[in-house]
């Protein structure tokens, strides 16, 4: 599922193996593009620091990478919107749920 994610993440937003590669080495953590792309084919999983490296380049949410979140691509341009998936179980106090 992760590289499922992480692929269509980075070709949906024009990122080449290469050019992540270039930008995670370039904060000082070195890393091949062959790396990259059995990250992307799911031969291999990235650390958490190279998903958060990945996440901030392709300016996304990381857990986009993981589905429990979304982004949806404009349809008038290539700008894209995170929509985070949010479950919330909320109380009342101690008394919990009491219906009207």
């Amino acid at each position: 599922m992760f590289s499922l994610n992480f692929n269509k993440v980075l070709t949906d937003k024009g990122i080449t193996s290469l050019s992540l590669a270039d930008f995670i080495t370039n904060r000082g953590r070195k890393i091949s593009k062959e790396s990259i792309a059995k990250y992307r084919d799911g031969t291999r999983t990235p650390d958490p620091e190279i998903i958060t490296y990945a996440a901030q380049m392709a300016q996304v949410d990381e857990q986009v990478f993981f589905g429990k979140a979304k982004y949806l691509k404009a349809q008038n341009n290539d700008e894209y919107f995170e929509v985070p998936v949010i479950n919330i179980n909320a109380g009342a106090g101690s008394f919990g749920y009491m219906p009207d």
